[in-house]
């Protein structure tokens, strides 16, 4: 494992889940370890798939959708922790500004 790896990567999963936290249609799984987050996107409405689509499109933010990972993660969104901090804070508040003009429009 490469020095500080997993401290960067818990502190990371600690930023997404600080600024995702409260934003209504989204449920953040930190992990115990790993290299990625999962958010529950299923309260927008919206599956994994078509919310990462959108948040593409629209907020040039790139995420994996849980399908495609199976059944088990429709809804879900992965996330990364291998982009440098502010990369990551910018990319979460851009989920969140999404998350609340889908309920916006809901």
């Amino acid at each position: 494992v490469a020095a500080g790896m997993c401290e960067r990567f818990a502190r990371r999963a600690d930023l997404i889940a600080a600024r995702l936290h409260g934003t209504e249609g989204l449920a953040v799984h930190r992990p115990d370890a790993g290299m990625f987050a999962l958010v529950d996107v299923r309260a927008t409405g919206l599956s994994g798939q078509d919310f990462a689509l959108s948040l593409l499109d629209r907020e040039q933010v790139a995420v994996m959708p849980g399908e495609s990972f199976g059944s088990a993660l429709a809804g879900w969104l992965r996330l990364a922790l291998t982009q440098p901090d502010p990369l990551i804070a910018e990319a979460c508040d851009r989920i969140a500004a999404h998350a609340h003009r889908l309920r916006a429009a809901a």
